[in-house]
């Protein structure tokens, strides 16, 4: 879904996605990391039309009646008001309690001005009735708390800007001892902060960014390290703090095997396939987005409450959609049954449920998708409009565990105007809260175990339990109590027990206290179960070298059916020290799945400079499979990264050895990665040929024939190779070794009318990686014969390179290219340039607005919303201004957000959005400008990062991935990536169009056409 703040602007073309509104047009947000980007139709109740949609709070017995979970399940209420108030957060600790975490202060403080009222309480069955009775206070006065983890004799709590530890130590139940643990995160807006505490079956503590930041210090350390983009894990008792692969909203999660998800408002659930510990041993290669969308219907996916959908002043597209997904979780239980294991659930508390999808492997990821019986249902819906479920967790008992905000008013105020705020009671509900839990109603929830009172030996066996908590807090307690008698009966346990889960957390827990030995681990790596297996592989890794011969056994799983198997193994042989062996596995597994690209960079993060050549050898020697382009693109850049002439020198001999007399696509593409990986490191063929070695100058000069057959196959009068083969031998031309003018003229010749659309971009793609004046001036020449996809592709092959500007420039001053003729996006550009004279031309050129004043502009526009528009007309205006970013009505691409919901806004929140894109742009949304240490200049939004790399993505959509070790630069504009200017390409009239085109394709809840 692409809710109000998507990804990418339609302020590209229309300015909706961000929206960067104007006063008086809030943007929504998420609080608490649980209502993102959706104002909650609450918001909206004192415009006039909407005073009649008030529904009132319901007692804790009237809200559960008001209830609907599955057929077959029944909720039972465990906790209410005054015994919990706005809880958010809870965990079980080891005797049976349940310590919540209350958001007290949540939204603005206790007294509207920031006043801490954050609290942890303590929740305890006295009775044995099975329904909390008691309340303990354990800490009060915190500022917007978001996690709590028992944890030895006290609790581990988030409350930004600190992760601590407490602890009551003189019998009064309230908290009197405080250690910091990590300190630095950012504080501010309770929607985007730090939260989770998560037990990983690495003996790590999982957390979440929550969208937020900050340069964080672990106080035992010392050590410091910026989160931006990345969630981290923690060990509390060492202060050891590693970043994470993925960008985790609000609860970070795990299932049984240890495959890590996260979520971000309308996207339910990602799972985070890449780790970033592995993918930062090799910042030379850029990696792929770490997050891969688990729902088969991802983004904004339609929901089905039960409650009335309340009257909204606008966001009609968030209505009947999630818009606030948050605490997506895998259910670890029996329970439910096997249908229900490993299922998903996730909070949707905007529209008062919680939903349930269906999860499934695939290949190295997971797939999901509805119940067949709940396609238009949900497995529990509440006709409570105050319902708010926030953390969900699978109890000790096996039930399902729900905490329940109860608030009116979910949204943030910063998102609600003032004169709003003022009328309305933005904390209706901080006096109430509810928890539940669910489960089948044919069955009985477990009691709550009291593993505080087991012996070792008891909590050795706890192992072998069906409840994922109770397995995760044994394993804990093992490790913390390292009673010396663990060992022999985890050794027994792993052994003999049935149960593979039981044998995984037995093996985990022997590595948690150190006490893995070579037999162990051999059993492992042949254990029956995949599972175990891709934690055997794991584990060799701080055993290498005391299990030399053992080691090698595991490289016959290089041939494992499980896809998690062999990805554990990628990353794992980047441990190994025998070098050659490893190399040769390697690259192996990267020809068994060398088009997952998520998986090649789990191979590439294990290939260091010793293992490249083997690894090289191995993907060219006999009986390989045909490597994909990618493997080969990967292959070459890291060879030159590296500098390991023994393995280049094998690769360009393969490129230069023709098959059958030709030398076949692979080749070019792969000898075309090979000169692309040397531009961004500064060299040429020719600089290699000069100063390289003896082997170097060999294998180069066997090049020649490749680029003589490369030459005549581009210019190929009678075509007789496909336009595939064509585009990859003319990305060659003019990076040989010579002819070096012949073939600028060559590419100068495929710039004509009479070539096709695709062979003049690969000729302009050509010509950008020719350095030299003469390169631009061969482009430039034929502006007036190309369409406008091509003149696009022109002006960003001049604008990659700063010193093609000024020719660019010089030609809009002579009239070569009309400033007219140059878009926005690209317009925007050149005016918000880094250069202070290039500003200052183009300013010139394009002559600024009389009227320099936005919201002026927006004003002296109004008349066109009460003009009749052409929705014909209006078709013409979106597809010259729009549809290179956005489809609606069949026409244009789908990169940025659903304009079918966007468009059902009001037309003044429109025309804002079109012409006024910075009014309030929100930090995610801000264009950044990447140079590269050869020249190169990109800039876009700022969609991922990893420990190698980063990812822009331009406002046309055109992604750069870009190796962290190839930046040279990385600035923030601090203005969105939707341009301002429009208005030059929309008169009054077509304004009204455009309005009349979109709301003729609007799309209301459920894709209801409106």
């Amino acid at each position: 879904m692409r809710t109000i703040t998507a990804v990418l602007t339609l302020g590209v073309a229309l300015g909706i996605a961000s929206l960067q509104t104007a006063p008086g047009h809030p943007q929504p947000t998420n609080p608490i990391g649980f209502a993102h980007r959706a104002f909650h139709p609450s918001s909206f109740l004192l415009h006039p039309f909407f005073q009649d949609a008030n529904p009132p709070a319901l007692s804790p017995e009237a809200s559960l009646k008001a209830m609907k979970p599955r057929p077959g399940f029944q909720i039972e209420l465990m906790a209410a008001e005054p015994l919990v108030k706005s809880p958010i957060a809870f965990n079980f600790g080891p005797d049976g309690r349940l310590w919540v975490v209350e958001m007290g202060d949540y939204p603005l403080g206790l007294d509207g001005k920031g006043k801490p009222g954050g609290r942890v309480k303590i929740l305890e069955d006295t009775k044995g009735t099975g329904n909390f009775d008691k309340a303990t206070l354990f800490l009060d006065g915190l500022n917007y708390p978001t996690a709590v983890l028992p944890w030895r004799k006290g609790a581990i709590v988030i409350a930004a800007p600190d992760i601590f530890y407490a602890e009551e130590t003189q019998g009064s139940g309230q908290a009197d001892k405080k250690e910091v643990l990590f300190t630095g995160f950012t504080k501010g807006n309770p929607q985007h902060l730090v939260n989770s505490l998560v037990c990983g079956l690495d003996n790590w503590i999982y957390c979440a960014n929550g969208d937020s930041g900050g340069d964080i210090v672990s106080v035992k350390t010392g050590k410091k390290a910026p989160i931006r983009g990345r969630d981290f894990r923690i060990k509390p008792d060492t202060g050891e703090f590693e970043l994470q692969s993925g960008q985790t909203q609000f609860g970070r999660s795990r299932d049984d095997w240890g495959n890590w998800f996260g979520n971000n408002n309308s996207q339910p659930m990602w799972h985070f396939m890449l780790d970033d510990h592995y993918l930062k041993r090799n910042p030379l290669l850029p990696a792929p987005d770490p997050r891969i969308m688990v729902p088969v219907v991802s983004g904004n996916a339609p929901v089905y409450p039960v409650a009335p959908i309340l009257p909204r002043f606008n966001d009609f597209h968030t209505a009947g959609r999630f818009t606030s997904a948050c605490s997506a979780i895998v259910y670890r239980d029996n329970l439910f049954g096997p249908a229900f294991g490993g299922n998903m659930f996730v909070s949707e508390p905007v529209h008062n449920l919680v939903h349930r999808e269906i999860v499934s492997p695939k290949g190295f990821t997971f797939t999901s998708r509805r119940a067949d019986d709940e396609q238009k249902s949900e497995f529990l819906a509440s006709a409570d409009n105050w319902f708010r479920p926030t953390t969900i967790q699978t109890g000790p008992d096996g039930a399902l565990w729900i905490a329940d905000m109860y608030r009116f008013v979910i949204e943030h105020p910063q998102w609600i105007p003032k004169d709003w705020q003022a009328k309305l009671d933005l904390r209706a509900g901080e006096d109430k809260g509810r928890i539940y839990r669910i489960f089948p109603a044919d069955t009985k929830p477990r009691l709550v175990p009291r593993l505080d009172k087991m012996t070792t030996a008891e909590l050795v066996q706890a192992l072998d339990s069906p409840s994922g908590w109770q397995r995760d807090m044994a394993q804990l307690l093992l490790i913390q109590i390292k009673d010396a008698k663990a060992e022999e009966q985890l050794t027994k346990l792993f052994r003999t027990n049935d149960n593979p889960l039981a044998r995984l957390h037995a093996l985990c827990t022997l590595d948690g206290l150190g006490a893995l030995n070579s037999n162990v681990i051999d059993k492992a790596l042949h254990d029956a179960h995949p599972g175990i297996r891709r934690h055997g592989v794991r584990l060799l890794e701080s055993h290498i070298g005391a299990l030399t011969s053992l080691s090698w056994q595991a490289l016959d799983l290089d041939k494992d059916a499980d896809a998690q198997v062999r990805l554990q193994l990628a990353y794992t042989l980047g441990q190994w020290s025998n070098h050659e062996r490893a190399g040769n596995i390697l690259a192996k597994l990267a020809l068994q799945d060398s088009r997952d690209n998520h998986f090649l960079a789990a191979v590439f993060s294990s290939v260091d400079k010793d293992k490249y050549a083997p690894f090289a050898q191995t993907v060219f020697g006999k009986g390989a499979k045909t490597p994909s382009t990618a493997l080969l693109e990967k292959l070459a850049k890291l060879g030159v990264a590296l500098g390991d002439d023994k393995g280049m020198a094998v690769l360009l001999e393969a490129m230069s050895t023709p098959v059958g007399g030709q030398y076949p696509p692979i080749q070019l593409a792969a000898l075309s990665a090979y000169v692309d990986a040397l531009d961004q490191k500064n060299l040429s063929l020719v600089k290699v040929a000069d100063a390289g070695s003896d082997l170097m100058k060999k294998a180069v000069e066997g090049l020649r024939p490749v680029f003589a057959e490369a030459r005549k196959a581009a210019v190929d009068p009678k075509a007789t190779i496909n336009i595939e083969h064509r585009q990859l031998a003319i990305h060659l031309l003019g990076r040989g070794l010579d002819e070096h003018v012949q073939d600028r003229q060559l590419l100068a010749g495929l710039l004509t009318p009479r070539t096709s659309a695709e062979l003049q971009t690969a000729a302009v793609v050509a010509l950008g990686k020719v350095r030299g004046p003469e390169s631009a001036k061969v482009i430039l020449e034929g502006w007036k014969s190309y369409g406008p996809a091509m003149r696009a592709q022109v002006l960003d092959t001049l604008l990659s390179r700063p010193e093609w500007v000024a020719p660019l420039l010089d030609a809009m001053e002579g009239k070569t290219i009309l400033p007219s003729e140059v878009d926005a996006i690209r317009r925007q550009r050149l005016l918000q340039h880094k250069t202070p004279s290039t500003r200052q031309q183009a300013q010139k050129l394009f002559t600024q607005p009389a009227n320099e004043n936005r919201q002026k502009l927006v004003e002296s526009y109004r008349p066109a919303l009460t003009m009749k528009g052409d929705v014909a007309k209006g078709t013409a205006v979106f597809q010259k201004t729009c549809a290179a970013c956005h489809q609606l009505g069949g026409i244009g691409q789908a990169v940025g957000p659903d304009l079918a919901a966007e468009a059902g806004k009001p037309g003044e929140v429109l025309l804002i959005a079109i012409l006024n894109p910075n009014a309030a742009v929100e930090a995610r949304y801000v264009n950044y400008t990447a140079t590269t240490k050869n020249g190169l200049v990109q800039s876009g939004l700022l969609a991922s990062e990893s420990g190698g790399s980063i990812t822009l993505i331009a406002p046309d959509g055109k992604q750069h991935v870009i190796a962290r070790a190839d930046l040279d630069n990385l600035t923030s504009t601090g203005i969105s990536v939707m341009p301002e200017g429009l208005e030059r390409d929309i008169s009054m009239a077509q304004m009204a169009d455009l309005i009349a085109f979109l709301r003729q394709n609007a799309v209301g809840p459920n894709d209801k056409k409106k």
